[in-house]
């Protein structure tokens, strides 16, 4: 039944237009005169419709709009950061998160360059993160490397941070230096005997 009505719709409709064609000759005329101006330039022809109101360039949807990527205008609206070796630790740790998120696998070259700009920023608490990511991809470095972050922790009194290390390489079943391990064992205690003396 609905298409039967529309179809008749429809025929009205073809029917009643066909009259307005036979009736007025000289309106389609000046119809036909009317289509060409619209610019061929595409820069001309968005103008021209500016200038008629035809649409308004702040009611467009944009594809960030759509997809909802709008970060761009949240990123333009934060005041500019300055730039430091903490922060490029962070995104760097960032965007690995997000890469292995998103189904990658980062190289064992991309874990050892995040590591080491940790080791120049320096930045305990981003080793031991980084360490647990690339053990957690099957990577494993040589114990030089574990040594000299085991030692850089120790060197800035990040004694928690180095114990978490030692931990961690020993839960993933990589062996640790005994001179690396009797430096934290050392300074364990040390810090125990401060402790208990003040």
């Amino acid at each position: 039944m609905i298409g039967v009505q529309l179809l008749k719709d429809s025929d009205q409709s073809t029917s009643s237009s066909r009259k307005l064609k036979k009736r007025s000759p000289r309106a389609s005329m000046e119809d036909d005169d009317d289509d060409d101006w619209f610019p061929e330039d595409i820069h001309e022809a968005f103008k021209e419709l500016r200038n008629r109101k035809v649409f308004d360039v702040s009611d467009m949807y944009t594809l960030a709009d759509v997809w909802g990527w709008t970060w761009e205008k949240d990123f333009k609206n934060k005041a500019p950061r300055r730039w430091s070796q903490e922060w490029e630790v962070e995104l760097a740790i960032k965007i690995m998160n997000l890469v292995i998120e998103l189904g990658g696998t980062p190289t064992i070259g991309d874990c050892a360059m995040i590591l080491r700009a940790a080791i120049r920023a320096p930045m305990p608490s981003a080793l031991l993160q980084i360490l647990q990511t690339t053990h957690r991809l099957g990577y494993v470095f040589g114990s030089p490397l574990y040594d000299e972050v085991i030692s850089l922790c120790l060197d800035l009194g990040e004694l928690d941070a180095s114990i978490a290390i030692v931990a961690d390489l020993e839960t993933s079943g990589i062996k640790v230096a005994d001179e690396t391990l009797d430096r934290v064992i050392s300074a364990r205690q040390d810090s125990s005997g401060a402790d208990a003396s003040s």
